[in-house]
């Protein structure tokens, strides 16, 4: 059994932003068909975001929001999980 977590941060965190996704489609379909697939959101981006934007942007709520995205990586690296980067 696989375990899969897609973080995202700095323009990656667009897919998970239910205004501006271009595949929010997809993402629905994963979080309803596959839950051994989650989804992770970068809050120091989304904090950024909400400076430069003047409002907090709309994150799916199928996302953990997590304090750090690099961080996460990092973490999930630590526990063993395959890094595998776009």
């Amino acid at each position: 059994m696989y375990e899969i977590e897609i973080v995202s941060f700095n323009a990656g965190l667009n897919i998970l932003r239910e205004d501006k996704s271009p595949v929010m489609d997809r993402i629905n379909s994963f979080a309803q068909s596959m839950p051994d697939v989650t989804f992770s959101a970068c809050n120091n981006t989304i904090t950024g975001m909400t400076k430069k934007e003047g409002k907090a942007p709309p994150i799916t709520p199928h996302a953990q929001i997590v304090p750090g995205g690099v961080t996460r990586l990092m973490e999930l690296d630590a526990m063993g999980y395959f890094v595998i980067r776009p």
